[in-house]
């Protein structure tokens, strides 16, 4: 896969997320829309490929970024707007990998979401992000190396953005919004707190519930047109051994 070209000039992209999911992107994103951004927060379709990302930003006028799957391609996106600003959210690596495998990897042992990737249309669209994360950057081994994998994240962003455009914040630490509002130039205004464990849980537990719903029209469905199918062979079957008997 090729490497974006470079866009001294790009037009609006101008703070880009490096930090992973659960590292407090929600609240970063919602920072970053207080201030003006118009901020991309993970992509749902896995259809969008490196090349694409100048598109994807331009088409809709997105001017920062966070999260998954932009935060995969540090080297690629500084290649892509070496002029942009970006932000690394950080916490403990074993404090993350806990809250991860809770929340966001939870789902991938869940059957009700499963069969929803295989039979929705989004849920086919989430299944393609999802492999992204957890087989391609992670290589299938977020539970054994999740932990090793963050830090070397965070290692390797550290080492290839230049420090004058590098923040590295920990917002999961309460250190509040002065840091993020310095490095951009921005006024004070107090951070916004999003995401947290239990609303994602409860996130979870809703997108489950409606998954549960939309599986039991689902089955009413397909009840009704087997049953419309088996009363029909049921007839047919009647009418030829009616047929049979009276010997036409």
């Amino acid at each position: 896969m090729s490497s974006a070209p470079t866009r001294p000039d790009a037009k609006g992209m101008q703070v880009i997320g490096l930090g992973l999911g659960r590292t407090g992107t929600g609240s970063t994103k919602a920072a970053l829309d207080i201030l003006g951004y118009k901020t991309l927060h993970k992509i749902d379709d896995g259809s969008a490929t490196r090349p694409d990302w100048d598109a994807l930003f331009d088409k809709h006028s997105f001017t920062a970024t966070q999260d998954f799957p932009t935060c995969m391609f540090p080297q690629e996106l500084l290649k892509a707007y070496p002029n942009a600003k970006f932000i690394l959210t950080v916490r403990d690596a074993e404090k993350w990998k806990r809250s991860t495998e809770e929340t966001i990897f939870l789902s991938q042992k869940n059957s009700i979401y499963y069969l929803s990737r295989l039979l929705t249309e989004r849920g086919v669209k989430i299944q393609a992000i999802s492999d992204r994360i957890w087989q391609s950057f992670f290589d299938g081994k977020f539970l054994s190396e999740g932990a090793t994998r963050f830090d070397a994240h965070t290692a390797l962003v550290k080492a290839i953005i230049p420090p004058s455009q590098l923040l590295v914040v920990d917002v999961t630490s309460g250190v509040g919004w002065g840091p993020l509002c310095e490095f951009l130039g921005k006024p004070y205004v107090p951070f916004p707190r999003e995401n947290e464990g239990a609303a994602m849980k409860e996130s979870f537990a809703e997108w489950d519930r409606h998954l549960q719903r939309q599986f039991l029209t689902l089955a009413l469905k397909w009840s009704t047109v087997i049953s419309a199918v088996v009363g029909v062979i049921l007839g047919r079957s009647r009418i030829a051994r009616w047929i049979g008997k009276a010997g036409l």
